[in-house]
C-alpha cells in the first residue's frame, strides 16, 4: 500500500495479490483476513479505474463480513461502504443507496456522528446525491464530512482534502464557480506539499482546477496551471 501511495502503482499490484494468495492458503477462502486482501485488491483497481475486476472482489469480501461477522457488524462496514461507492461510479444508484446508507448507519452507531469513519460514509453518500442530481441533499453531507474531517484530523490532512475537492466539484456543477474556486485551491495546495506535484491525486485535483477556470473563461490561467510543475 505504500508504493500505491508513493504512485508506485505497477510494484503495489503483485504485492497485493502475493497477500491474497498467501492468505486464501494459510487461511482459507471464507475467511475475514481473506476477506481483507480481496477488499484491497478491489481498492488497487477502483482507483485505477478497473471498475468491473473490482466488483466480484467486493461482492466476496462482503459474503465473507457479513456471514463471518454479521450483516451490521462494524467490520461489514468498509465493504459495505465500498461497494456502494463502486455502484454510484457505474451509474448503478439504485443499487449503491442501500449500501451506503448501511454503512452510515453502522459507522454511526458505532463510532458516533463526530467520527472520521462517518465522515468517509457521509462523503460518498454525497457522492450519489450528487451523482444523482439531488444537490440540495448532497451540499449538507459534503459540508458535514468536510467539517468532521477538518476538526478530527486537521485542515491539512489528505482527507480533507478529498472532501475540499468533491465539494467543490458539487459548487461547479451548480455554476457556483466563485464558491468552487478557493475550495479547489485549498485542495491542491495540500495534494502538492503532502504528496508532490505529480502525485495521480494530485493530478486529478489539478485537472478539476482547470477545468473550472475553463468553465469561467479563464483559458490561459487554466493552461498555465495544467503546465506548473512545484
Amino acid at each position: 500500500m505504500i508504493y500505491e501511495w508513493l504512485g508506485r502503482s505497477a510494484e503495489a499490484e503483485p504485492l497485493i495479490l502475493r497477500a491474497l494468495a498467501i492468505r486464501k492458503k494459510y487461511w482459507g477462502k471464507k475467511h475475514p483476513h481473506t476477506a481483507t486482501s480481496l477488499h484491497n485488491l478491489a481498492g488497487f483497481y477502483e482507483r485505477r479505474g478497473r471498475l468491473s475486476e473490482a466488483e466480484p472482489l467486493l461482492q466476496r469480501a462482503l459474503a465473507i463480513s457479513e456471514q463471518y461477522w454479521g450483516v451490521d457488524h462494524l467490520h461489514t462496514a468498509p465493504t459495505l461502504n465500498n461497494l456502494g461507492r463502486l455502484y454510484t461510479q457505474q451509474g448503478r444508484h439504485a443499487e449503491a443507496e442501500p449500501l451506503l446508507q448501511r454503512a452510515l448507519e453502522i459507522r454511526e452507531q458505532y463510532w458516533g456522528a463526530d467520527h472520521p469513519h462517518t465522515a468517509t460514509s457521509l462523503n460518498n453518500l454525497a457522492d450519489l446525491r450528487m451523482e444523482q442530481g439531488r444537490y440540495a441533499e448532497a451540499e449538507p453531507l459534503f459540508q458535514r464530512a468536510l467539517a468532521i474531517r477538518e476538526r478530527r484530523l486537521g485542515p491539512e490532512h489528505h482527507y480533507a482534502a478529498i472532501s475540499l475537492n468533491d465539494l467543490a466539484h458539487l459548487y461547479e456543477r451548480q455554476g457556483r464557480y466563485a464558491e468552487a474556486e478557493p475550495l479547489f485551491q485549498r485542495a491542491l495546495a495540500i495534494r502538492e506539499r503532502r504528496l508532490g506535484s505529480e502525485h495521480p491525486d494530485t493530478l486529478v485535483v489539478r485537472k478539476n482546477y482547470a477545468s473550472l477556470l475553463r468553465s469561467m473563461g479563464r483559458d490561459a490561467e487554466a493552461a498555465s496551471l495544467e503546465a506548473r510543475r512545484v
